[in-house]
């Protein structure tokens, strides 16, 4: 862990020498063998995705838009492992566990939703209008508040209670912890189980997804969810699932997945522009009209998309069981 009290490295005092950047650590694949029990592979998923969380923080620490966002996949990879799991845990473990990491989801995610806005939100407009001058002051407004997000990014990862979550997660997954739970389905083999487990995310992707042109964007928003569980899902399991439907999967998941992150996108930027507007716009009225027409630009483009995600749904519904 971080001293409380060392530099950020995004900052470099005089006479600094210059540092590498940091690394980013990705996912791995578990490489789980069929004999495994689902006791086995509970331990190695978490340790694995604890792993990837740590791994990042020093890129987070030091301003890095990846290591923000791999902190992210880490949490939602170890999120869909516990609720894939979840009925061989005590249920007060199970959510102690997810309570203990959404506050730090919820602090990394203000700042990735910021890197989001200004990367894929603001760059193509502005690149379609370089002499529209009013975008350059939005794109220094949403500076300053992703240079916000990214102080209390650093905040949560030096806080007490970082350690001591990580601390604790880590003592839980060595240990077994669950085991007081006594489950039967902790010594079953995880390729009798695994294609069990799989389905219940998908249903949960069918159902999500029945009439999707009439959804609200909350709605959709659920259903992003739903998938990404889903992708987690089969990506931790896929060892012991078949090779052939596991390739189809990913196929859909990848298209559905951005179509459905867009939509996102676009729909937590309106959050992202009523504060700017609100802290910013006595200063510079201007920016509500320009802050107006990216969240427009981005809304046509939606609509102009609107049927063909809509067929990408119908074929992820469509999908053979596992």
């Amino acid at each position: 862990m971080p001293n409380s009290d060392s530099a950020d490295s995004s900052t470099m005092r005089q006479g600094d020498r210059p540092t590498a950047p940091a690394a980013i650590v990705r996912a791995q694949p578990l490489q789980i063998a069929k004999s495994s029990t689902v006791d086995d592979v509970l331990s190695l998923a978490g340790r694995c995705c604890l792993s990837q969380l740590v791994g990042n923080q020093a890129a987070a620490l030091a301003g890095d838009p990846e290591g923000v966002h791999q902190m992210r996949v880490a949490i939602r990879r170890l999120g869909s492992a516990l609720a894939a799991f979840r009925r061989a845990m005590p249920e007060h473990q199970y959510r102690s566990t997810k309570d203990g990491l959404d506050w730090l989801k919820q602090a990394l995610g203000t700042a990735r939703n910021w890197d989001v806005f200004a990367t894929d939100l603001l760059t193509p407009v502005a690149g379609a209008r370089p002499r529209d001058h009013d975008l350059a002051t939005l794109a220094t407004a949403a500076a300053r508040r992703r240079q916000e997000a990214y102080r209390r990014v650093e905040e949560a990862i030096r806080s007490p209670r970082y350690s001591a979550t990580i601390t604790e997660l880590t003592g839980w997954f060595e240990r077994h912890a669950w085991r007081t739970h006594a489950s039967p389905l902790l010594d079953a083999a995880i390729a009798d189980v695994a294609p069990d487990l799989v389905d219940r995310q998908r249903r949960s992707v069918r159902k999500r997804g029945r009439r999707f042109l009439d959804q609200s964007p909350m709605q959709r928003h659920k259903l992003r969810i739903a998938l990404k569980k889903l992708r987690y899902a089969i990506e931790l399991l896929e060892d012991v699932l078949d090779p052939a439907r596991v390739a189809t999967y990913r196929k859909r998941i990848k298209t559905l997945q951005a179509d459905l992150g867009r939509i996102n996108d676009v729909r937590t930027a309106h959050g992202l522009v009523s504060e700017i507007i609100e802290r910013d716009a006595d200063d510079d009225p201007a920016l509500a009209r320009t802050a107006g027409l990216v969240l427009g630009w981005h809304e046509r483009g939606l609509a102009d998309r609107e049927t063909r995600t809509a067929r990408h749904v119908r074929q992820m519904r469509r999908l053979p069981s596992f």
